[in-house]
Formats: structure tokens, C-alpha cells, sequence
């Protein structure tokens, strides 16, 4: 979107996990996201300032109706603001495995 961005992720189990902490934390993925598209946008096109905010939103998605229900809104964000007719369309839809 042009002014916010969806992610759905799953974070991978860390190698070395512990039981107390299986899996990648959550800010540390986000500030690693932020961090690196903040530089490429930055360098890209010569922008300087802040590309961010500090806050984010997070939910926890619990089941496979929730997954769903979470896809579909951010597939068809693009749509709904009239940015493409499919998903597919919209130049920032992006599926990765």
C-alpha cells in the first residue's frame, strides 16, 4: 500500500532453540524489516528522513479460519482502495514461501 505495509508471516524455529524461546523474536523481525527497507528506500531514491513509525501492530493469528480471514483482507487491500482489480494486479503483492 502506498502508505502502510501487511505482513503474514510465520517466524522459522531458531536452530539453537531453547523452551523458552523457540522461535525468532517478533521485534527483532520487524526492526530487521524496517531497518533494511528503510536503507534501500533511502538509497534508492535519495530520500532522507524517517521511512517508519516507531510503533507497529501486531496480532497473534491462532488458527487456520483467522489465517484466512487475515490473508484475504491483506490480498485484497489493493482492491478495496481501488489500487487493482485482482490481487495479483497490484505491483506490491507479494507471496513468498
Amino acid at each position: 500500500m502506498p502508505d502502510h505495509v501487511h505482513l503474514l508471516l510465520w517466524p522459522h524455529p531458531l536452530e539453537s532453540a531453547s523452551p523458552e524461546k523457540g522461535f525468532a523474536d517478533l521485534s527483532e523481525i520487524l526492526h530487521s524489516f524496517k531497518s533494511y527497507t528503510a536503507n534501500q528506500i533511502q538509497r534508492r531514491w535519495n530520500w532522507q528522513g524517517a521511512v517508519w513509525q516507531h510503533e507497529s501492530f501486531d496480532r497473534i493469528v491462532r488458527d487456520a479460519q483467522e489465517f484466512s480471514e487475515k490473508w484475504d483482507y491483506i490480498a485484497n487491500n489493493a482492491v478495496r482502495k481501488q489500487l487493482a482489480k485482482d490481487p495479483e494486479e497490484y505491483r506490491w503483492f507479494l507471496v513468498c514461501d
